[in-house]
C-alpha cells in the first residue's frame, strides 16, 4: 500500500500503524529522497554536500533550489524537481516492494502531463495507492491541515495547502480515497486494514494487541 495527500494529513503515522499491525516494513519517500535526488547530473553539481564528500547527507532543498535556479533558472527548476520527484518514487517502487510506503506531500503532485503518465506508470503494479483527505469539502481539509500543522510547529500557508488538497495529479494517482476527519488514528488505520482485505477477526486481533502494548 502506498499512502499520498497533503501535508499534515497523517500519512506516515497510518504507515507506522499499519507496519507494526502488519508486521511488514516502513518506506518513507521522504526519509530516502536524498540520494535519489542525487541520480540527477544537475542535482549532483548544484548540491554542496557532494563537493564537501558528504554525499550521505540529507539534501537542504531550499539552498538546492536557489543553485538550480542560478544556473537554469525557475522553469528549468521546475522541470528538474518533476524529474527528482519522479527519481524518488522509482527508488520507493523498486526498494519499497512488500513495505508500507508513504510520499511526501510533494511527491505525489506532478504539472507536466508526461510526467504524471510516468508516474502513473511507476505505482501502476501497486493495486493500493490511498490518498488520505480529511474532508470531501476543500475548504474544511484546509482549516483543518492548517490548524493541525501550527500546533504541531510546521506552519504551511493556506495556499500552498489548497495548492495540496486541490491538485488533480493525487486524484489520478490515487486508486482509493480515505477520509479521516471523523476517524481517530487507531479507526483510520482499521480502515486501511479493511481496504486491504484484512478479515474482521484479524482487525479486532490487532487492535487488540497494539492496545496492550
Amino acid at each position: 500500500m502506498i499512502l499520498i495527500g497533503p501535508p499534515g494529513v497523517g500519512k506516515s503515522t497510518q504507515s507506522i500503524l499499519l507496519s507494526r499491525a502488519l508486521g511488514c516494513r516502513r518506506f518513507s519517500v521522504d526519509a530516502r529522497c536524498s540520494q535519489a535526488y542525487r541520480e540527477l547530473a544537475e542535482v549532483r553539481r548544484a548540491d554542496r554536500n557532494v563537493e564537501s564528500g558528504d554525499e550521505g547527507d540529507t539534501l537542504d532543498l531550499e539552498q538546492l533550489r536557489h543553485s538550480i535556479v542560478a544556473e537554469h533558472g525557475m522553469a528549468g527548476w521546475r522541470r528538474i524537481y518533476q524529474r527528482m520527484k519522479l527519481a524518488a518514487i522509482t527508488r520507493a517502487v523498486e526498494h519499497g516492494s512488500g513495505a508500507l510506503v508513504d510520499f511526501g506531500a510533494g511527491h505525489s503532485i506532478y504539472h507536466d502531463p508526461h510526467m504524471v503518465a510516468r508516474a502513473r506508470d511507476l505505482l501502476a503494479p501497486c493495486p493500493y495507492v490511498v490518498m488520505l483527505m480529511p474532508y470531501a469539502n476543500i475548504g474544511d481539509s484546509v482549516e483543518l491541515l492548517a490548524t493541525r500543522l501550527e500546533r504541531a510547529g510546521r506552519p504551511v500557508s493556506r495556499a500552498q495547502l489548497h495548492h495540496h488538497v486541490t491538485h488533480p495529479t493525487n486524484f489520478r494517482l490515487a486508486t482509493d480515497v480515505v477520509y479521516t476527519s471523523t476517524q481517530g488514528a487507531s479507526q483510520i488505520c482499521r480502515t486501511l486494514l479493511k481496504l486491504l482485505g484484512i478479515p474482521r477477526i484479524i482487525r479486532d486481533t490487532l487492535r487488540l494487541e497494539r492496545s496492550a502494548r
